[in-house]
């Protein structure tokens, strides 16, 4: 279908019925395999955003701001009520904004990257940043610190036992005095 918004345009909204009670609005780039997924728990509304003026803007520009409007105006032209917003790779900032401006619009905000498949992704593959220490170093530092953990939950445990005996005597032996 598509939905005109306020200032003329038409934007194409995929729309795909779903068994369960939920509606899903899915701001997905391209492929539509998430969509098709969520069909599992209810109504999915995918409106198609590329093209519109603030594609590809970083979050804060004028452009990205009114990719957020286009999506309220989505919403509410499609008589959406309160419905889960589901934001995926670049669309997911747009998502984010839209919650962060209207939290009441919005039942939940779920938030997806498709840059890696959690399900064959290694840590090497998700670049993560590096720490600014040795292996080496790492691995001492490491055990040093679990060791500190160990030490010290053992001397509080000693502490807490030894002042709770302390407490319960002294209650024994008021409860003897009467």
């Amino acid at each position: 279908m598509l939905l005109l918004l306020g200032d003329g345009t038409q934007v194409p909204v995929a729309e795909l019925p779903g068994d369960g009670p939920w509606t899903f609005v899915v701001l997905q780039p391209e492929d539509r395999g998430v969509a098709r997924a969520l069909t599992r728990f209810g109504r999915v509304v995918a409106p198609d955003l590329r093209g519109r003026p603030g594609w590809g803007e970083p979050p804060g520009a004028p452009g990205f701001l009114e990719l957020v409007d286009d999506l309220d105006q989505v919403r509410t032209r499609a008589g959406l009520g309160r419905p889960l917003l589901v934001g995926l790779g670049e669309l997911a900032q747009v998502a984010l904004r839209a919650a962060a401006d209207q939290p009441w619009a919005w039942r939940a905000l779920v938030l997806l990257s498709p840059a890696t498949d959690p399900a064959t992704a290694t840590l090497d593959e998700l670049d993560l940043p590096a720490l600014p220490v040795g292996d080496q170093e790492f691995a001492t530092g490491g055990v040093i610190a679990l060791a500190a953990v160990i030490v010290g939950t053992f001397l509080a445990a000693m502490v807490g036992g030894k002042a709770g005996e302390h407490y319960h005597r002294k209650v024994d032996r008021a409860g003897f005095a009467d």
